[in-house]
């Protein structure tokens, strides 16, 4: 009777080992999760400025281009002389064209900046992802135990999560099943691109 009870005792301090390492488990992701979403907020801001940034530069551009427009049409109605407007001209055309540089400068650097801004942002979509997929979700009410191999058990059968090698006729050898059965376990799961992290429902 004491040698039973010993053995009660170990499993289930062995059954709260388990247990608690899957809660701090998904804890410390679920706290990664809202680091990046904090991160990709702050991203979605500066995409924001830069773009408000843009269509400043945009504008005066618009505003070059008037001015432009506008000495040529002064220059015309005031009846400047054929020789006064050709000396006119040229240092207004310098004058547009450094500034223009000036604008073509800045929308280069903008460019830059967004494209690195973008590399930035999918990086963090494809990090946001991983720890999506490697988060394990549990429904209220269910009860889930791990075992060796990446195997699960949970009410509704056995379920294995893919790890690093793992392919479908490895899967079949392992729990004696056939390659068709998995298949049919797993309907839209596509057995030449497992996933690390990914479950299997083993019939």
């Amino acid at each position: 009777m004491e040698s039973e009870n010993r053995i009660l005792f170990g499993l289930t301090v062995l059954a709260l080992l388990v247990a608690g390492g899957s809660l701090v488990f998904a804890l410390t992701s679920r706290s990664r999760l809202q680091e990046e979403s904090a991160k990709w907020g702050e991203l979605r801001m500066q995409i924001g400025e830069f773009e408000d940034r843009m269509a400043m530069l945009w504008e005066l551009e618009q505003d070059l281009t008037e001015l432009r427009d506008q000495s040529e049409a002064t220059a015309r109605r005031a009846g400047m002389a054929s020789e006064e407007v050709e000396g006119l001209l040229p240092e207004v055309q310098r004058v547009l064209q450094t500034m223009g540089n000036r604008v073509n400068e800045q929308l280069q650097v903008q460019r830059r900046d967004l494209r690195a801004l973008a590399e930035t942002v999918g990086d963090i979509e494809r990090r946001v992802g991983a720890l999506e997929e490697a988060t394990p979700i549990v429904e209220e009410g269910e009860e889930r135990s791990t075992g060796e191999n990446g195997e699960e058990r949970s009410g509704e059968g056995r379920i294995h999560v893919i790890e690093s090698g793992d392919t479908f006729s490895g899967l079949a050898r392992q729990y004696e099943v056939r390659v068709q059965d998995l298949e049919e376990a797993n309907p839209g799961v596509n057995p030449n691109r497992l996933q690390i992290g990914q479950e299997i429902q083993i019939p």
